[in-house]
């Protein structure tokens, strides 16, 4: 049992100092039938004032909750989605019948950032109460912190597919990424880079060939680029002399955003071959990669030398073949692999949700996965179709 509280507040907004905000809530007088103690309360954010999205960060790390006495309380921020301005807080207190009881939610400080799951006030604290508690969606984890995340068997459909966003005449077979601030998406192929406006009206730019840019700046016989993704002004892709499953020499490579043209590129064989995709972690600063062959380790690179720092073990899942993709999203890694035709979500320290969370297979392979939003976009290469972009 939990109190919903979009059903019975009421809101009083009030800006305090420079750029942090609150909003007063309350459960009046009588709401309840009888006094609860220490229990979890539901507040829907879709019910907060139209300004707060436009006021707090955009993963909600900076969002607090106090009592009335102002002190700081246990809440578990268990979905934020910042563009359809949606999701849901819970938080724990003791809710009067004889009283009204209020609470005031505070936001809009940037030195803030979400509460780890340990801490006194963090998301395990809202449920001390309970053995195991779990939401679902984009994370499966167990939101006490008692237990491991809900296994799924079969295909696990966590999420809805909603659109398909592009079928692209150029055919391109290994991934995309999105600039927000730009608002401009890039599509890769296997040697070529394409730069679109946000909703694929417009072709802005082309790199024909970025296996042979990089091919001759370093002397090599490269054949194949993989997944991409941006960092600062440059877009990062793998390039390799992948041939009949398998690639000896990569490469991590810079182009640029602007005009898609070659920048530099490191040799990085040493540490890793087959590398198929990489993504960057904007939390601690690392570039992630994926490979081709089996997965059983996520690898993590300095962005500004490329630079081997280290790898995380992949834990609870059958190692993997033909990962193609790789983004971080929602503080965790999203895997898109060909073989099982699934998207899996990795925690930071390598745990995996074991079979794949979007509960659909498509006839052709699954490439490159990008964070669009609130939503992530698989790009699916059907068997004999033109390939396709996929909400």
């Amino acid at each position: 049992m939990l109190i919903k509280l979009s059903l019975i507040l009421i809101l009083s907004s009030v800006c305090q100092a420079a750029n942090t905000y609150s909003v007063t809530i309350t459960i009046a007088s009588g709401e309840v039938s009888e006094n609860l103690t220490d229990f979890p309360i539901l507040l829907d954010l879709s019910d907060m004032p139209a300004g707060f999205w436009d006021e707090v960060k955009a993963d909600g790390g900076d969002i607090r909750i106090l009592d009335s006495g102002t002190s700081q309380i246990p809440q578990d921020l268990s979905r934020f989605d910042y563009y359809s301005k949606g999701g849901y807080v819970f938080f724990k207190d003791t809710v009067l019948t004889g009283s009204d009881n209020t609470w005031t939610i505070n936001w809009g400080d940037a030195e803030l950032d979400r509460l780890p799951n340990d801490n006194a006030n963090g998301r395990d604290a809202v449920w001390s109460d309970y053995e195991c508690v779990y939401t679902f969606g984009e994370d499966n984890a167990d939101r006490t912190g008692n237990t491991d995340a809900v296994t799924a068997t079969g295909d696990a459909q966590n999420f809805e597919l909603t659109a398909t966003l592009k079928t692209f005449t150029q055919d391109p077979h290994q991934g995309m990424t999105f600039d927000a601030a730009n608002s401009v998406w890039y599509v890769i192929n296997t040697n070529a880079i394409y730069k679109f406006n946000e909703n694929f009206s417009s072709l802005l730019a082309t790199n024909a060939d970025p296996v042979g840019d990089v091919s001759t700046a370093t002397g090599e016989s490269l054949t194949h680029v993989g997944d991409g993704c941006l960092y600062g002004d440059y877009i990062i892709i793998p390039v390799n002399d992948y041939s009949a499953g398998s690639a000896t020499t990569d490469y991590l490579c810079r182009f640029l955003k602007s005009d898609l043209s070659y920048d530099s590129s490191t040799d990085v064989s040493g540490n890793r071959t087959n590398l198929s995709g990489v993504c960057y972690n904007s939390d601690d600063g690392y570039l992630y990669t994926t490979y081709w062959d089996s997965m059983t380790h996520l690898d993590y690179w300095d962005p500004s030398d490329f630079s081997h720092e280290g790898t995380i073990e992949l834990t609870n899942v059958t190692p993997f073949s033909e990962c193609q993709g790789i983004e971080y999203w929602h503080k965790a890694f999203w895997l898109s692999s060909d073989a099982a035709d699934e998207v899996y979500r990795c925690e930071l320290d390598g745990y995996v949700q074991s079979t794949g969370l979007f509960g659909n297979t498509v006839a052709g392979e699954n490439e490159g996965i990008a964070a669009y939003n609130d939503t992530l976009v698989i790009l699916i290469d059907p068997d004999a179709d033109d390939s396709y972009a996929e909400q």
